[in-house]
């Protein structure tokens, strides 16, 4: 059955008839990839980089295949689900959870930048949710593992600074905003958005009404105007204002 889609595809739920162990298979149309992307290299690169990686934070393609219709990716299935309806949800999470969870968010990143990646679209909807052994059951509060995913847009730097324009409006930088060239901190920057969402259950710079023109998302970063909710330890707001 599809457990998720977006603008390349669907994502399966698959059943693997050797072991009964299920997967999840990322299906992508080169058609519509076609359409959207000028070229196909970025997926090329996304499955070169995510094969590669092997990291206890970082969602594992286990195995790839191509034909004349698709790219399909089989990876390993998140029976939670992602972050972003896990907070929704909740409504927020409490700073204990927060920071169970968020700072194996920080190990991916740190991991990723230390082998001269960035991965430019953190997001609670990239980063699944899966049981974690190693914790008590009765520890409900904190029995995730996190699995950082959706490498479509990481990059090797090179020693090299970019200015592709890209990732998700509510988490992007000033400097790529402005169309500057950018490096590392970008990904640094989303880490603080994220951080603000888990405790407040949305983003910072997001207009409070159902319609708006990302502009206004693009000026209230420019602006830089934080509102903290009456609760947020002085710890906390002051871990989101050095992150930002």
């Amino acid at each position: 059955k599809i457990i998720g889609s977006g603008s390349f595809g669907n994502v399966y739920l698959a059943k693997n008839t050797l072991d009964n162990k299920l997967y999840a298979i990322k299906h992508m149309e080169k058609n519509k990839l076609s359409k959207l992307l000028n070229s196909l290299k970025g997926i090329y690169r996304e499955i070169d980089i995510q094969s590669r990686i092997e990291h206890e934070n970082i969602i594992r393609i286990l195995y790839t295949y191509e034909d004349k219709e698709s790219f399909n990716l089989v990876m390993e299935y998140a029976q939670n689900g992602n972050l972003f309806h896990y907070i929704r949800k909740n409504k927020g999470l409490s700073e204990s959870q927060t920071f169970q969870l968020f700072i194996q968010v920080v190990n991916a990143i740190y991991f990723l930048h230390k082998n001269d990646l960035i991965h430019r679209d953190i997001k609670p909807e990239n980063i699944l949710l899966f049981n974690n052994k190693e914790n008590n059951e009765s520890d409900k509060e904190n029995n995730f593992l996190i699995k950082l995913c959706d490498f479509g847009w990481c990059v090797k730097l090179n020693g090299e600074e970019r200015k592709t324009f890209c990732g998700t409006t509510e988490y992007m930088s000033p400097e790529l905003i402005d169309h500057k060239i950018y490096s590392k901190e970008i990904d640094i920057w989303s880490l603080g958005i994220l951080l603000y969402e888990m405790i407040h259950g949305y983003s910072p710079f997001r207009p409070n009404k159902a319609k708006f023109d990302e502009r206004e998302v693009f000026e209230n970063i420019k602006k830089h105007n934080l509102k903290f909710g009456k609760n947020i330890s002085d710890r906390c707001k002051k871990l989101i204002f050095n992150l930002l």
